[in-house]
């Protein structure tokens, strides 16, 4: 079997601020094998040197996958990432509440 590319997404929990809101941070990396065991087997490695660095992040929630066409390689342009949701606010709505209110700043201290 020929090694192919998965997009493997992590959920970090890193802190919460005085009020209780939670800091997170979503990840997605690419990683190559020659299947989605093994890709997981790399994100499992790869996530606990990230926590290692971080000791003050855990990872939540589930991994989440997805395989790139077979023969594909990434470049310029390709899609690694897609998620699809089903929601009943408009389309500026859902953007705003979905990623720019929950969206940190680079200069934010907490």
């Amino acid at each position: 079997m020929s090694d192919r590319w998965y997009a493997i997404r992590a959920v970090y929990e890193h802190s919460r601020e005085e009020d209780g809101t939670g800091v997170f941070c979503e990840r997605v990396l690419i990683f190559k094998a020659p299947g989605s065991e093994a890709a997981l087997d790399q994100a499992e490695r790869e996530s606990a040197q990230y926590l290692r660095l971080n000791p003050d992040f855990q990872r939540v929630g589930e991994w989440t996958i997805v395989a790139m066409p077979k023969g594909q390689t990434p470049g310029s342009g390709s899609e690694v990432w897609s998620m699809v949701y089903l929601d009943k606010r408009s389309g500026e709505d859902f953007y705003r509440e979905h990623y720019k209110n929950l969206e940190v700043s680079a200069d934010h201290d907490g």
